[in-house]
């Protein structure tokens, strides 16, 4: 990945995101104010190919230290401008959910045209803790804790092979797109580091992901007219 250049307030934050030889990855952050280096490659473990937008955000934590500026040499100038970050991500969407057995179904409305979606979690690490998920009907309402239709939990103690399924009976015909997460510790929230980078795995409907932060709702956007079947896979 290149080279991405952050602006937050008066900084500009280069992030160089980095495959270390174990495959996992590191977000190296080089901090610029005035044209003058106030940090130089602090390195943050990130997950593949993600930098949330408190990834960029916490990077403010690294001023609190500043150094002598650094000549900057030009292997380590930004090659590519990404789009400005997303403002949020998911963090605690599921704090009152309802307890469910790991095969859950769940009604919204019977209607004619009413549909039957199976999803199929895979990927949790473990049986410790359980499986949540949130439903969302459209973009205004994406990642709002208070605009899901559905928030959900399946305790894994009670699951086999690693898998948690989640059935949502009489769905009315539309657009809905799920984010699920494996709350290892059962706090109710998707942990993250002091930078912000989850780590607890998580995931969204059609597999999506984003560039900087969550996927669009339209990324994630199941269009449900009959009886489906999806997969999500934690990462």
């Amino acid at each position: 990945m290149p080279i991405q250049e952050v602006t937050h307030g008066a900084h500009v934050i280069f992030v160089d995101p980095l495959q270390r030889d174990d495959h996992r990855w590191t977000a190296r952050f080089q901090i610029c104010r005035a044209g003058h280096i106030v940090r130089d490659w602090e390195d943050i473990e990130m997950p593949e190919g993600f930098i949330s937008p408190q990834l960029a955000l916490s990077a403010s934590v690294l001023l609190a230290e500043h150094r002598p500026p650094p000549k900057l040499t030009p292997d380590r100038r930004p090659i590519d401008v990404a789009p400005a970050i997303q403002e949020r991500f998911m963090t605690a969407l599921f704090s009152r959910p309802r307890i469910a057995v790991p095969l859950l179904v769940t009604t919204l409305a019977a209607s004619a045209s009413a549909a039957t979606l199976t999803v199929v979690v895979e990927g949790a690490q473990g049986r410790q803790g359980a499986v949540r998920a949130a439903m969302f009907r459209d973009a205004a309402g994406w990642l709002k804790a208070d605009s899901a239709v559905r928030a959900d939990i399946a305790a894994l103690d009670s699951v086999s092979g690693g898998n948690v399924t989640f059935v949502y009976a009489d769905l009315p015909a539309g657009r809905y797109a799920l984010s699920v997460f494996h709350d290892a510790n059962n706090d109710g929230k998707l942990g993250t580091n002091p930078a912000g980078i989850p780590i607890e795995p998580y995931g969204f409907s059609r597999d999506a992901r984003g560039r900087f932060g969550p996927p669009a709702f339209d990324d994630a956007a199941i269009d449900v007219q009959g009886d489906q079947r999806v997969t999500i896979h934690l990462h």
